[in-house]
């Protein structure tokens, strides 16, 4: 069943009896907002409806009055959303909708920064330090700086992994974390070097994961991390090591690449890392 409920009918001139235009469409499970008119937010509340119960904003065109209420959308639905992983506000709309949404949360973002600041250091190993000294509430780094953090100050959590969102947003893909490549003269000049490279990582990393804590015990050393750190990572599956060859389809389609690459892929290794536990 699907069911249209007109949130505005308004014009660019202000009506006290009319919120902007915006249609909120409800389908099974599925709710799409149709531009974000004046007023539009009070008229959702209305219909039992709030920002963050939204599938998608859906905009028909650009003009002042079918947006006026974009950032008050989005700040509200980041006010209203309290999920350790939340789903990202989809907007889909004409060409300039990208422009229009970075516009509007530059204009935003003195409201944004004064709920956060946000500190850049030199390495990911950094920001897992700064958390652990109580110097910050969150941190972004990956593995095995995320593991290092949680053994030493167990009120740690991980909050969103970025391996996560990358393949439910990639539809199924894994996130390519560590490449290597091969110049398109040397691959010309020996045509058998790909296929010899490729089967190098390929057994490397068939060796890691057929027994990882003897891979940790020779090689672990030479990483800098303690190994206890390490089989923790990877026996968490936090850590995990995949191969995968870029195929020449796939490397035809990337027109500024100019060599064909081997990638590795590190499927849960990126993380969004961890806040303490209040």
């Amino acid at each position: 069943m699907i069911e249209v409920t007109l949130l505005g009918t308004g014009s660019p001139i202000p009506d006290a009896r009319r919120a902007g235009p915006s249609t909120l469409v409800r389908a099974g499970s599925q709710t799409f907002l149709i531009d974000c008119g004046r007023g539009v937010q009070q008229r959702m509340t209305a219909a039992g409806v709030g920002a963050n119960g939204l599938t998608a904003l859906l905009l028909t065109h650009l003009h002042s009055d079918h947006i006026a209420d974009l950032g008050d959308l989005i700040i509200t639905r980041w006010v209203t959303t309290f999920t350790p992983e939340p789903n990202p506000l989809r907007i889909i709309g004409p060409p300039g909708t990208a422009e229009v949404v970075d516009a509007t949360l530059k204009a935003f973002r003195f409201d944004i920064e004064k709920e956060a600041t946000i500190q850049n250091v030199d390495n990911p190993a950094a920001s897992v330090t700064l958390l652990m000294a109580d110097r910050a509430d969150a941190a972004l780094s990956w593995e095995p700086n995320i593991t290092t953090g949680l053994m030493k100050k167990p009120d740690l959590r991980v909050i969103l992994k970025a391996g996560d969102v990358y393949r439910r947003l990639s539809g199924g893909l894994e996130l390519p974390y560590f490449g290597v490549a091969i110049r398109k003269e040397l691959a010309d000049a020996n045509p058998g070097i790909v296929a010899k490279v490729s089967k190098v990582f390929e057994d490397c990393l068939s060796g890691i994961n057929a027994d990882t804590a003897k891979a940790v015990d020779l090689f672990g050393s030479k990483t800098g991390v303690a190994p206890d750190t390490l089989k923790e990572a990877m026996s968490s599956k936090r850590l995990a090591f995949n191969y995968r060859p870029m195929s020449d389809e796939l490397s035809a389609t990337k027109k500024s690449l100019i060599f064909w690459v081997v990638l590795i892929v590190v499927g849960l290794a990126v993380y969004f890392a961890a806040e303490r536990l209040r």
